[in-house]
C-alpha cells in the first residue's frame, strides 16, 4: 500500500498538478474500465484491473482530464452523461466542459 500511495504521489506532483487534477489512489472496478469518478468519494481513481492504463502517458493524461471533468460538472450540479441501455453516452455538458476547460474536442459517445 505504501508504494501505490507512493507512486500516486508522484503522478500528482510531476503529472497532474499542472492540469489541476488530483489522483485519488486505485479503485476495483471491471477491468475494461480505466479510471473513474466516484461522486461518493468525490476522487478521482485509476482502475488496478485494467492492464492498459499506462500504454502511453497521453492516453493516461486524456484520461484523467476526462475524469476531471466528470469531478468539476458533478461538483456544479450538472449531469454530463446518460445512459442508453448498458451505454453510458456523454452530453454536450461534457463536451463543452472538455473543450473549454483543455481544449480537447470529443463527440457525444467520447469515453477516453
Amino acid at each position: 500500500m505504501r508504494k501505490e500511495q507512493d507512486f500516486i504521489n508522484k503522478i500528482n506532483e510531476l503529472i497532474l498538478e499542472k492540469y489541476d487534477v488530483k489522483l485519488q489512489g486505485f479503485g476495483d472496478q471491471d477491468p475494461g474500465v480505466v479510471a473513474y469518478y466516484s461522486p461518493e468519494d468525490d476522487a478521482i481513481f485509476i482502475n488496478k484491473r485494467n492492464k492498459y492504463i499506462f500504454n502511453d502517458y497521453y492516453t493516461f493524461i486524456v484520461v484523467m482530464l476526462h475524469e476531471n471533468i466528470h469531478k468539476i460538472n458533478t461538483n456544479k450540479g450538472l449531469e454530463d452523461t446518460y445512459m442508453d441501455g448498458d451505454k453510458q453516452i456523454h452530453n454536450d455538458i461534457f463536451k463543452n466542459a472538455m473543450i473549454d476547460m483543455y481544449g480537447l474536442f470529443c463527440n457525444k459517445n467520447y469515453n477516453g
